[in-house]
């Protein structure tokens, strides 16, 4: 029994066309599946994924869960745009030092689900990220900045952008958030990219733009186009913050793995900031972060 016919079985199973005939309803509805155990899951998820062109959020129970989903869903359905979306914090459910390569993947996250809607798109995820507030969508696209090759770049202009939205001039970049300028040359590590982007001009001509490992210096692929977007969870007035759920586009489908259990995470979450009323992180450069209730959802 190989995996082509395990999906076949799925594909043709009863439930299904019942499902997703419920699922095209214009009005939203919740709907309850029981009995759906283990890899099931995920073949039954993928089932669904590719009958119907819908975006797609799933739940899981915990950071684990949500990467071994991720890697089944990945497997099965053959999709481009999976994200994993993460918390931002070091250790999972302990609010306080923040985990770059985390702040990266949100970061990189809410680019795709805010940039034109080409193919349908998968978020997998987990009670205490989604508790965790989002910059809105028209202030993130505000507070990003396109190169395109061929075009005109305005240096001065790049240099203010990048100044402005926190981003640090160096010699040579090595972490999200630094930027170098070297004649011809611009290297900026965005928060949206797990490598940095090296543009290099002819005059003010975007010439070309590469992908470039910092550590060995060498390009990667090239690029026609990137996005330059700066810190989300730390940049933006928390004003400029809303729910997830406010984020996503409406043709999106939300699974919930278990509500009950990912309610009550969250409940946990929003205790322990109630109870401190705040939390003061200081990265290693002697940067303050301010993290307060205001930052995550009310769960009731």
């Amino acid at each position: 029994m190989n995996l082509q016919y395990l999906q076949g079985l799925y594909e043709q199973h009863p439930c299904l066309k019942n499902l997703t005939d419920d699922l095209v309803l214009p009005a939203p509805r919740l709907i309850r599946l029981k009995n759906i155990r283990h890899a099931a899951f995920s073949f039954f998820a993928t089932t669904v994924f590719k009958s119907l062109d819908y975006n797609h959020i799933f739940i899981l129970d915990d950071k684990e869960a949500a990467a071994y989903f991720q890697n089944d869903f990945e497997t099965l359905s053959g999709a481009l745009d999976v994200c994993l979306f993460p918390d931002s914090f070091k250790k999972t459910g302990q609010i306080g030092e923040l985990n770059s390569s985390h702040v990266m993947l949100r970061a990189e996250t809410l680019m795709k689900w805010n940039a034109e809607q080409v193919r349908k798109k998968v978020l997998i995820t987990y009670p205490e990220a989604i508790t965790e507030k989002v910059v809105n969508p028209n202030t993130f696209t505000k507070n990003t900045v396109f190169i395109k090759q061929n075009q005109k770049l305005d240096t001065a202009f790049l240099l203010e952008f990048l100044l402005d939205m926190g981003f640090v001039k160096e010699d040579f970049v090595y972490e999200p958030g630094q930027f170098a300028i070297r004649g011809g040359i611009i290297d900026i590590y965005s928060f949206g990219n797990e490598y940095p982007y090296r543009v290099e001009l002819f005059d003010d001509e975007v010439e070309s733009i590469r992908l470039f490992n910092p550590e060995t210096q060498l390009s990667e692929r090239r690029l026609l186009q990137v996005s330059i977007i700066p810190n989300i969870e730390t940049h933006f007035d928390r004003s400029e913050k809303i729910s997830l759920f406010e984020y996503i586009p409406e043709n999106t489908i939300v699974w919930i793995h278990d509500a009950a259990h990912c309610l009550e995470r969250i409940r946990k979450m929003t205790r322990f900031l109630e109870d401190k009323q705040e939390v003061i992180y200081v990265n290693d450069k002697d940067e303050e972060t301010k993290i307060l209730p205001e930052d995550f959802l009310n769960p009731e």
